[in-house]
């Protein structure tokens, strides 16, 4: 048997990529062959450091994809000879080059694939334009849309289509797209996502994604709730009941304005300046080129509030580093509202954080209400309180919180995906020509 994943950019370090990691892992225990259909050759070296030992059996076949006719645009690049190669990109990771490749159409061999399942149908729309065949696709083609962004970011005005584009632009290999390009490019990415989200399977991350993707495709489409995959057994066992935790607040994100990591420094500053609080806030994650000028107007802002004794910020940390601090740290905080699920704040309630989020998104169905905040002095008050108490009595709610959580686990995902997939298959063995092409 044979499966196509899609997903963008393996390397890039985030919950979907360890979601797509995870996904490949489940399609080789159950004896599928497995292609990687992505804009980047995975990075053995650095998804170990991301995501621990669970690369160490990482055996797949890369092969290239091209942008432009997976949106249904073959030849729109004519005059950007950049464009139909992978010449000289670039693994965000790493300095680790793609071989030069000639790229033919994305959707040209997938009536080879028993399978095709996309880990990124969030940003990444996959389906194609010339198929109308909704039943065979729903078959053969699994779509994980951690939540329905591209439509919303192609509506709510031209600030947010543009910070779409220049995600597309990076794997358009193309600096500068002349405009009527550019339309016709979120043109197509609008027409492909809304195929993908209706005639294809669709899995998403909790039920505040389920109501999204409802609301805005109406009730012909039937997500199914599958939570991503945590390595919650590992964070317990490292650092749950770790002694001498440390006035340290933890937030891992990673370093881009969609984050809003401004926030968690505005709640630093009530903290710490009006509320005394004494504290450490450690910034931790990984980086994209195009963001740093965005982490150097956070440390600008952590200045300004004159908070450089109390903030650090770690870029691109080993696996160990993270256990190490969320073992010292006493609480996790979420600056994100609105965030689909956060696999960040699963990890550190397994590792007997204290979680503070945002009462919006798709973790209020697992975060207690009263450690949720609507204003930034609401969230700096309830962390105070956290970090006053006396370590006695709050081991027995880390322990409790560590163990509401233990559903999250990777078996749990891979469970849940299987009952999915099995259907799949045997649907196509009960009739030969089910799932032609």
């Amino acid at each position: 048997m044979r499966v196509k994943v899609v997903h963008d950019d393996i390397n890039a370090g985030g919950g979907s990529e360890r979601l797509a990691i995870v996904t490949i892992d489940l399609l080789a225990e159950m004896g599928f062959k497995v292609d990687l259909a992505s804009f980047n050759k995975p990075n053995i070296e650095e998804l170990t450091k991301d995501f621990g030992d669970i690369a160490d059996s990482f055996d797949i076949n890369p092969i290239p994809v091209d942008l432009f006719s997976m949106l249904g645009m073959t030849g729109s690049s004519s005059g950007s000879s950049s464009s139909q190669d992978m010449s000289g990109t670039k693994d965000r990771q790493s300095n680790t080059s793609t071989d030069k490749t000639v790229l033919v159409n994305t959707y040209s061999n997938d009536e080879e694939y028993d399978l095709i399942v996309n880990t990124h149908g969030d940003l990444l729309p996959y389906c194609n334009q010339t198929d109308d065949s909704s039943e065979i696709n729903k078959k053969r083609i699994i779509t994980y849309c951690h939540f329905p962004l591209v439509p919303q970011l192609l509506q709510q005005g031209n600030n947010n289509s543009q910070g779409y584009m220049r995600f597309l632009s990076r794997w358009l290999k193309v600096d500068d797209i002349e405009q009527d390009l550019k339309e016709k490019t979120l043109e197509n990415v609008s027409k492909t996502y809304d195929l993908m989200i209706k005639n294809t399977t669709v899995l998403t991350n909790s039920n505040f994604s389920k109501r999204a993707i409802e609301q805005r495709y109406g009730p012909t489409v039937k997500p199914a709730v599958i939570y991503p995959p945590v390595d919650v057994e590992r964070f317990c066992k490292i650092a749950l009941r770790s002694g001498g935790r440390e006035n340290i607040i933890l937030v891992i994100s990673r370093f881009s304005p969609d984050k809003q990591l401004e926030n968690t420094i505005e709640i630093g500053k009530i903290l710490i300046n009006e509320l005394k609080i004494d504290a450490k806030i450690i910034l931790v994650g990984n980086i994209a080129t195009e963001d740093h000028q965005y982490l150097e107007e956070l440390k600008r802002l952590i200045g300004e509030y004159n908070l450089d004794n109390n903030f650090t910020v770690k870029v691109g940390i080993s696996f160990e580093h993270l256990l190490e601090l969320m073992r010292k740290s006493k609480v996790y905080l979420h600056p994100l509202a609105g965030e689909p699920f956060g696999i960040s704040i699963v990890e550190a309630m397994s590792a007997g954080l204290i979680p503070v989020v945002p009462d919006e998104g798709g973790y209020t169905e697992f975060v207690p209400e009263y450690y949720q905040f609507h204003t930034h002095q609401q969230a700096a008050d309830i962390i105070g309180k956290i970090l006053i108490a006396s370590d006695n009595n709050m081991q027995a709610e880390r322990t409790q919180l560590s163990e509401s959580v233990s559903k999250f686990s990777t078996e749990s995902y891979k469970a849940g995906l299987r009952k999915v997939i099995e259907p799949l298959l045997s649907s196509k063995s009960s009739g030969p020509s089910s799932l032609a092409a």
